[in-house]
């Protein structure tokens, strides 16, 4: 909605600027060119800031809510000399 918003502002303040003669025979309130053409690049760059921060903060959601890749160790041989489980030392209490 924002990047709408920040179009709108946009088309809004360039045909403003482009038709500013006829706009200023018609308006009640006379104001500056500039004055006018700044009011609504703020408007243009607020919702244009706003879009792309609401772009930021989806991917950043995104990315917390997969779970990390978990690596393991597949890669490492099977060594029985580093193996200290309990059944070596009961094999070798029953044979004495």
């Amino acid at each position: 909605m924002y990047l709408y918003l920040a179009l709108f502002w946009l088309i809004l303040g360039v045909l403003m600027q482009f038709f500013w003669d006829d706009l200023q025979r018609h308006a009640f309130v006379r104001i500056d060119r500039s004055l006018a053409g700044f009011v609504l690049f703020v408007l243009f760059s607020y919702n244009f800031i706003r879009w792309r921060l609401s772009r930021i903060m989806e991917q950043h959601e995104k990315t917390d809510d997969e779970p990390p890749d978990q690596h393991r160790g597949g890669g490492q041989d099977y060594n029985p000399e580093l193996d200290f489980s309990d059944s070596k030392p009961k094999e070798a209490d029953e044979k004495t």
